[in-house]
């Protein structure tokens, strides 16, 4: 084959042009044909059941209020424990049942043992 300069000196076949290909139907968002869920139905877990219609309980009473809204307050409650790893020197003033928490004797060692504990 030879090369031809440009389409007007191509050969003519008279034949139907190329068309492009058929369509392939429905490009959008497909239809959603699953049932409408009720007011109180979960749309994301079908065995999970909302809490509608249960009455709440208090935890000092057991009535159907909250806890917060409570009338009989009482004792109040226990105070909680620090989060975490307890400090060294709170530690050593419970082992040792001093009132003193000096701060001489927490932030130096004793003079037998070393910084980590260690007799020296």
């Amino acid at each position: 084959m030879k090369p031809v300069q440009g389409m007007k000196l191509w050969k003519r076949l008279y034949r139907l042009p190329i068309l492009p290909p058929p369509s392939r139907g429905n490009k959008e968002r497909p239809n959603n044909y699953a049932r409408k869920k009720g007011p109180h139905e979960s749309t994301t877990n079908k065995n999970k059941l909302t809490r509608h219609g249960r009455v709440g309980t208090c935890s000092k009473c057991k009535k159907g209020h909250n806890k917060t809204r409570c009338p009989n307050q009482g004792a109040p409650p226990p105070a909680k424990r620090p989060r975490g790893r307890p400090r060294k020197h709170q530690v050593e003033s419970l082992e040792h049942g001093s009132s003193q928490a000096g701060s001489s004797q927490a932030s130096q060692p004793r003079s037998s043992q070393g910084i980590f504990g260690f007799s020296t």
